[in-house]
């Protein structure tokens, strides 16, 4: 991969987590969730994550990573950016921490690694 292209991606990784974080500390409206709704929650995170994940795979890989690195690397990236929001959460007044949404960011960064690995793979043959 070409150095412009790895720039971009590691820019594209950048701009990805300011935007997390930045929906992670925003004062959000009380709004009551039914209990049946709740998971929505959840899925919100693992959708959130997985871009952050395929992108940090993306720029692992176009610096010359190995598979294996490249998709750890997404999915560390993903986990610990969801835990280290959760830790800053827990001191905002308006939101809180949650060990299941620091999980589920994991799954849905670990998720988007993956993908990245399946499209490379489709890719190059």
């Amino acid at each position: 991969m070409n150095a412009p292209t790895a720039h971009r991606t590691a820019w594209a990784v950048l701009a990805w987590a300011v935007l997390l974080f930045l929906a992670s500390v925003v004062p959000i409206p009380s709004i009551p969730i039914p209990s049946s709704e709740i998971s929505i929650d959840k899925d919100m995170h693992g959708l959130f994550y997985l871009p952050l994940g395929l992108l940090a795979c993306m720029a692992a890989r176009e610096r010359g990573a190995r598979r294996p690195t490249a998709l750890l690397f997404g999915a560390a990236v993903s986990g610990v950016y969801g835990l280290g929001l959760e830790f800053v959460q827990a001191f905002l007044p308006w939101r809180s921490f949650e060990w299941m949404d620091a999980a589920f960011d994991l799954l849905g960064g670990g998720a988007g690694a993956g993908a990245a690995m399946l499209a490379g793979r489709l890719k190059t043959g």
